[in-house]
């Protein structure tokens, strides 16, 4: 009798146990209609944007810290949010010239020469320049790009 009892109980506590996990996957879980709608206003979205936006800086050539006889060439090009951040761009260009120049030669040529040192002056470019225009990634500059990157000692 008691394991019948043991045996009721557990099958009860059982079925506790997975309608509650059952349960609470329902109510958390969006529905199939509202994912693909949700998807569908993604790529939207996407195709509104239309093609990328660019803006070219001028050809940058600064000295590389730790030596005096090491420069940098570096033509850069931005990728922005919209025609509009693309005008703003241009407007301050003069202080995002500064920003870029102050950190292209705050580096070494040992942290340029490498992959992961290019980018990271990418992202602190986009950064700088994302901070002086007051934009968020997402609004502001998106992708910094270089098209021509020599360094030479």
């Amino acid at each position: 009798m008691k394991k019948l009892i043991l045996i009721i109980v557990a099958v009860v506590l059982l079925l506790v146990v997975v309608g509650g996990g059952a349960a609470v996957y329902l109510l958390t879980s969006k529905p199939a209609a509202e994912k693909k709608q949700a998807e569908e206003e993604e790529e939207e979205e996407v195709a509104e944007k239309g093609p990328p936006i660019y803006e070219r800086l001028d050809t940058f050539t600064v000295n590389l810290s730790g030596q005096r006889t090491a420069y940098l060439r570096a033509e850069i090009q931005m990728q922005v949010s919209d025609v509009k951040m693309q005008g703003d761009l241009k407007a301050r260009m003069p202080e995002i010239r500064n920003e870029v120049i102050r950190i292209l030669s705050s580096r070494t040529p040992d942290e340029l020469a490498t992959l992961e040192g290019k980018d990271a002056v990418a992202a602190d470019i986009q950064a700088k320049v994302n901070e002086v225009m007051g934009a968020k990634k997402n609004k502001g500059v998106q992708r910094v790009l270089f098209n021509d990157f020599i360094i030479q000692q």
